[in-house]
């Protein structure tokens, strides 16, 4: 995942629950961890952005609307 294809996914209204939002933004912070030695530049920018961003996403709540929309996929 990368965030150019996050933008994309908000502009054509692609994300239809919040939480597939924040897994996305997530999984940014875990490649750069997998991909990357652990003292390299990138690992500590992943580490450093994801605690940074962590209590922004936290309050993205879930809304009736998506969990209407996980029964509805289900």
């Amino acid at each position: 995942m990368w965030i150019e294809r996050i933008k994309e996914k908000l502009k054509n209204c692609e994300y239809t629950e919040r939480e597939q939002f924040k897994y996305d933004i997530n999984l940014i912070f875990e490649n750069a961890k997998v991909y990357n030695l652990k003292d390299s530049f990138f690992y500590k920018l992943a580490e450093i952005l994801k605690t940074f961003c962590q209590p922004m996403l936290d309050k993205l709540k879930e809304t009736k609307q998506d969990a209407e929309n996980r029964k509805m996929r289900s």
